[in-house]
């Protein structure tokens, strides 16, 4: 089965090009050179451009649900409610045989002008937010049909333990062998590896649920538990980026 895996980051140059390698457990999926900085600009949609973009597959309660959680403000942190999205975003398509137990970004980027104990320019990469899902998958019918699927499977722990598909905010942290919660989209500097746990849950691979809490603890901890909600930003994603041209477009390919 082949999979979408993409994300969205803000990077920051300073004087060096900033070198980015992402990792399916030890294999290398990709080792990018950026250039250039990568920031993000503040967009709206519209409630009659939305609700034209979702109303022919969504029910009415969806479709209330989706608008009044996405309505976007240049106030708010998170990248729906920021209405914050970077100018580029970075999709790739990979087979499930890849997939390990984790998904991983790493640098090591030194680039800063500390002198004398101050710093106040640095390389930074704040990663906000990542997603994945089986490529057929990525159609309206399809996501809604899950999102039904969802809502009937209750997990017993899903009132404590929730965690949003296809995609998140939040990641992991390696620190002196643990893993921290990094759910508020810090900026990063210097050395980082940061993770993303992969499950198998409803016969899919997924992003696994981010434990949370901002305590250190072991990567064993059972990412599979808990109840799956809708991811809130993916439909504004797929909106913007036009990702659900990928399924289009191959679609077409196939049948011409």
């Amino acid at each position: 089965m082949k999979y979408i895996f993409g994300f969205l980051a803000n990077i920051n140059i300073y004087k060096k090009d900033f070198n980015l390698r992402i990792f399916s457990d030890n294999t290398l999926i990709d080792d990018i050179d950026f250039t250039e900085s990568i920031t993000s600009e503040h967009k709206i949609i519209e409630n009659a451009e939305y609700n034209r973009f979702t109303n022919y597959y969504l029910s009415a309660e969806s479709q209330k649900r989706w608008r009044d959680w996405g309505m976007e403000s240049q106030d708010g942190m998170e990248l729906v409610e920021g209405g914050k999205y970077p100018k580029q975003i970075f999709v790739y398509e990979l087979n499930d045989q890849v997939f390990g137990s984790s998904l991983s970004f790493q640098f090591n980027n030194m680039d800063t002008n500390y002198t004398n104990g101050f710093m106040t320019k640095s390389a930074t990469m704040q990663l906000l937010h990542t997603f994945l899902l089986p490529k057929d998958f990525l159609r309206m019918d399809k996501l809604q049909d899950l999102e039904n699927r969802f809502d009937k499977e209750r997990d017993p722990a899903w009132a404590i333990d929730p965690w949003t598909w296809p995609g998140t905010g939040g990641y992991y942290e390696s620190v002196n062998g643990k893993v921290i919660d990094r759910s508020h989209m810090p900026v990063h500097g210097g050395k980082q590896k940061l993770i993303l746990p992969i499950v198998k849950k409803h016969g899919i691979h997924m992003i696994g649920r981010i434990k949370g809490g901002g305590e250190p603890h072991d990567f064993t901890t059972k990412n599979s538990i808990g109840k799956i909600l809708p991811d809130p930003n993916f439909y504004k994603i797929c909106y913007w980026y036009k990702l659900l041209n990928i399924y289009n477009e191959d679609t077409r390919n196939h049948h011409a």
